[in-house]
């Protein structure tokens, strides 16, 4: 029988030993790829504040948030 370290499934990682570090570098990435055509936008100066921090809400932080009400207490290792 294979058993896999890590397992995908929906977008969350499930890891033999229970870590999340795999998770979360998954959604850093993801966040980050997100970030990127937005790059531009950012460094515009005609856009207000508000319309970044909506563009940040809306489009990157639910990449990286999503479910983490399931993720165990992370502690600094």
């Amino acid at each position: 029988m294979f058993a896999t370290q890590d397992y995908k499934h929906l977008g969350g990682v499930t890891n033999a030993v229970g870590s999340v570090r795999t998770e979360l570098g998954e959604r850093v990435a993801a966040a980050h790829a997100a970030r990127v055509p937005l790059a531009s936008a950012f460094g515009k100066t005609d856009l207000s504040e508000h319309t970044r921090v909506s563009l940040v809400t809306s489009l990157l932080l639910p990449r990286l948030l999503r479910s983490e009400g399931a993720w165990p207490p992370l502690t600094p290792t």
